[in-house]
């Protein structure tokens, strides 16, 4: 939680200083932490939930949150 709302202030504070045009590889990994951070926000309390996998909807969830590969593709 505290590395999105921090991610999300230096995203903030870039684009209001037009700071994020002349330091294009900073906000784009400031970017892609945010999304990592919310992700994980996203799936851990699908891992604390105990969820049923059953089925096409269980399969998906399964292959795409419970396995973490969406969480490690927004990192670089």
């Amino acid at each position: 939680m505290t590395g999105t709302a921090a991610n999300a202030l230096v995203l903030y504070a870039m684009v209001a200083s037009r700071q994020h045009r002349k330091r294009l590889l900073i906000f784009n990994q400031n970017v892609f932490d945010l999304f990592s951070c919310m992700l994980l926000v996203l799936t851990y309390p699908l891992y604390l939930a105990n969820l049923r996998l059953e089925g096409t909807l269980g399969y998906w969830l399964c292959m795409l949150l419970l396995s973490d590969g969406i969480l490690w593709s927004t990192k670089l």
